[in-house]
C-alpha cells in the first residue's frame, strides 16, 4: 500500500492524503485503466476491480472522489471521468 501513497500529482501533493483505502484503490484503478485503454472504466469494471458485489458502493466512492477534487464526472455520459 505504501507504493500507492507515493504517487505524486503535478503539484507534488501525495494523491492519497485524505482518502480512504477504497477511494485510493479506485482512483489508482481509474488512472491505470485510462492509461491502458484511453477511456474511463465502466461501473461494472470498477466494481469488479474492487471486489464488490454491487455498483452502489462504486457510486458512493466516485461521489467522494469528486467532492475531494480528485476526479470530475460528466453527467449522462458513459465512461466520462476526468482525473484532476
Amino acid at each position: 500500500m505504501a507504493d500507492l501513497l507515493t504517487i505524486q500529482t503535478e503539484v507534488t501533493q501525495p494523491i492519497g492524503i485524505g482518502l480512504t483505502r477504497r477511494q485510493l484503490l479506485l482512483l489508482n484503478f481509474i488512472r491505470q485503466f485510462m492509461l491502458n485503454h484511453g477511456v474511463g472504466p465502466t461501473f461494472v469494471e470498477m466494481k469488479d476491480a474492487l471486489g464488490l458485489k454491487s455498483n452502489a458502493p462504486v457510486a458512493g466512492i466516485l461521489k467522494k472522489l469528486e467532492e475531494r477534487g480528485k476526479i470530475r464526472r460528466i453527467p449522462a455520459h458513459a465512461r466520462a471521468i476526468e482525473l484532476i
